[in-house]
């Protein structure tokens, strides 16, 4: 399972800017799949009238995920940031999708803070993508990590709000 974000160059080509995925033993069942066409909404210049307001505001609602997963919990900043649309990937799990992602989550006994090292909004200011490092923790003093992760995150602009459309991630391996 993967995840790559894609730009179009000056040329008309197009370029891949991330990629990120992980492996599975092969599904039962039909993973879930995006069709990008279905987030891509008319946009009016009262919405964002700079790609940097929009990028903003998209680190502004990364910031307030990690916030909201950090104070509470993962499952409390997925039930604000994410829909029935969002895809969550990870290593030893089948994508989950919407509701899949929260029942999981209840289970995790782990919090996580995200330390995003960069990402870029398309020029329509309604899909873009952050990445960066989880790091996550068992125990109350947020001294005891249990393992550190890299993640990529695609989100879209729905109704004011910026929401998760994929999130993957990959443990970082050991350094010895």
């Amino acid at each position: 399972n993967f995840v790559t974000v894609w730009k179009k160059q000056k040329d008309g080509s197009w370029k891949f800017l991330m990629d990120l995925g992980n492996s599975n033993e092969k599904p039962s069942q039909n993973i879930p799949t995006l069709n990008p066409a279905d987030y891509k909404t008319a946009k009016t210049e009262t919405d964002f009238k700079y790609i940097q307001e929009a990028k903003d505001e998209l680190f502004k609602a990364e910031i307030m995920f990690s916030d909201l997963s950090s104070s509470q919990n993962l499952k409390s900043a997925y039930e604000k940031y994410s829909s029935n649309e969002s895809i969550y990937i990870r290593d030893g799990n089948f994508p989950l999708k919407g509701n899949e992602i929260l029942w999981f989550l209840e289970s995790q006994i782990e919090n996580q803070t995200w330390e995003t090292f960069g990402g870029l909004v398309s020029s329509s200011n309604d899909l873009g993508y952050t990445y960066g490092k989880i790091t996550s923790w068992k125990d109350a003093e947020k001294k005891k990590s249990s393992h550190n992760l890299y993640y990529m995150r695609c989100w879209y602009y729905d109704n004011g709000n910026w929401k998760i459309l994929i999130d993957v991630a990959n443990v970082i391996p050991d350094s010895k």
